[in-house]
């Protein structure tokens, strides 16, 4: 791993960083049981889609890489995991034809994850968490019984409602405190 890191940062700066142009596609199923403080009505298949920056291969394992704009802050770690944590799942059961377009073998696991932030000049590189991976699935859950129940709580943020596309047509953003 230390050699995969000191290659990784001997790279960071170089063509070798061009973002990687493959779309990998999946399909999941989400047992009603998947989340037990969330219980769904019934199961579902859901569909699942992203591009993966960088997939390292090291020891015999694969380690997708993020690559960042903006600057490196603490707070984004839990963001982070869970993102690495659905690129791991997105990857495990993509389908054959985006897994060959990726040149992925399905035979090789991830052991770790990682994100490299070159305005902080910051690279992070962990073993793949289970919590991680569990938090994707319950968060998956909790869409899907949002869904369900047709309860979509509105969470008013100055930096972002403002760009919202539903501003015009959101309940709650008409509320005279928000304008």
């Amino acid at each position: 791993m230390e050699k995969f890191i000191e290659i990784l940062q001997t790279l960071k700066h170089s063509v070798l960083f061009k973002p990687n142009e493959v779309m990998l596609d999946a399909e999941i199923t989400i047992a009603h049981d998947t989340n037990p403080k969330c219980i769904l009505d019934r199961d579902y298949v859901i569909h699942l889609q992203g591009i993966i920056d960088r997939v390292f291969l090291d020891d015999g394992n694969y380690i997708p890489i993020e690559l960042k704009t903006g600057p490196w802050k603490d707070y984004k770690l839990t963001s982070m995991r869970k993102e690495m944590a659905f690129y791991k799942l997105l990857i495990e059961n993509a389908d054959q034809k985006s897994i060959d377009a990726a040149g992925i073998d399905r035979d090789i696991p991830i052991s770790h994850w990682g994100w490299y932030y070159p305005q902080s000049n910051y690279i992070h590189i962990e073993k793949q968490k289970k919590a991680s991976m569990n938090a994707v699935m319950r968060g998956i859950t909790k869409m899907i019984k949002a869904y369900e129940m047709e309860e979509f709580p509105a969470k008013y943020y100055y930096k972002t409602c403002a760009y919202c596309s539903f501003l015009d047509i959101c309940e709650d953003a008409q509320q005279e405190s928000w304008l």
